[in-house]
């Protein structure tokens, strides 16, 4: 029994050391509507979106990552904001399954210039782990871990702070604060944990002429390992209704995106470009997102949101 359960635990490993060890999948729809990245964004415009995402990496590779989020939020009153998001993520044989809600708080800065925003989420989920798609070898066949799906609940915290004058938009979030370690195995043996990453962001948004709008910007993501990611951006907006952008993710992939916004809906596409060895197996990633907004009265429509 000790040898089949070192082999298996061996296997386990090999699937999941590249996946719960390294931080999460991020939308690309952050650069649209910070809340996606940071809770302190909570409420920031006049209206409250309700944005569907679904989410495949690499296409053509088996069991490859894929994910599904639902995220709401509005503001209460002029200080406070609130948030709530639903998420599914799968990992080959892993899967995250939660929920996150949020409060967010703003104060206002330079003379009421600028908002200086708050914001705290509480986050519930999931972890699991499905038995029944591990490829064991050497004849193992030990039904305790050819069947079932293992899952464990898990709560943290996230953290995030902003701030907005002038068209410079710049924050910082810890999507997971707590990270508690989890232990998937049936013997309890072998425990598993994301690293714990920052989220460091900047924009800045200006209009070139009354139909064209400019946003630049960059965000790096600081994982406690040393590991460091950054993604430079330029997102450009015609007519108040047209999106069109390019980024690039450092050591991962070109990403271009496109979105078309009505009066109440939107519908935002991205495709994901990898640089990485990855290119030789798939055929990139891809991303879609609608959005439908529900708005206080008619007249908040024709106000310019903070974005």
């Amino acid at each position: 029994m000790k040898i089949r359960l070192i082999a298996v635990v061996i296997i386990i490993t090999l699937h999941i050391v590249n996946c719960f060890g390294q931080s999460g999948e991020i939308s690309n729809y952050y650069l649209l509507d910070k809340y996606v990245i940071n809770p302190a964004e909570a409420g920031i415009d006049k209206y409250q979106p309700v944005i569907f995402s679904y989410k495949q990496k690499w296409l053509g590779v088996k069991d490859a990552p894929n994910s599904q989020t639902l995220i709401s939020h509005r503001k209460l009153t002029k200080k406070i904001g609130v948030g709530i998001k639903v998420f599914n993520e799968s990992y080959g044989v892993l899967r995250k399954t939660g929920g996150e809600i949020t409060y967010g708080y703003s104060l206002p800065i330079f003379k009421r210039k600028g908002v200086l925003k708050f914001g705290l989420s509480g986050i519930f989920y999931q972890k699991g782990l499905n038995y029944s798609k591990l490829e064991l070898q050497n004849n193992i066949d030990d039904k305790l871990y050819l069947n079932g799906y293992k899952a464990k609940f898990v709560p943290d915290i996230a953290l995030g702070i902003s701030a907005y004058m002038h068209g410079i938009n710049v924050g910082v979030a810890v999507p997971r604060v707590i990270q508690l370690k989890t232990d998937l195995t049936n013997e309890d043996i072998m425990e598993f944990r994301e690293n714990r990453e920052y989220i460091i962001y900047g924009s800045y948004g200006f209009k070139t002429d009354l139909r064209t709008y400019f946003e630049p910007g960059v965000l790096a993501r600081v994982q406690e390992n040393g590991d460091v990611q950054v993604d430079i951006n330029m997102r450009l907006k015609w007519k108040k209704k047209l999106n069109l952008g390019v980024s690039y993710r450092s050591a991962d992939a070109f990403v271009l995106f496109t979105g078309v916004d009505f009066s109440k809906i939107s519908v935002f596409y991205s495709y994901e470009m990898g640089v990485s060895n990855i290119v030789r197996y798939s055929t990139g990633s891809h991303e879609l997102m609608i959005t439908y907004r529900f708005y206080k009265d008619r007249g908040l429509r024709k106000k310019k949101s903070l974005f």
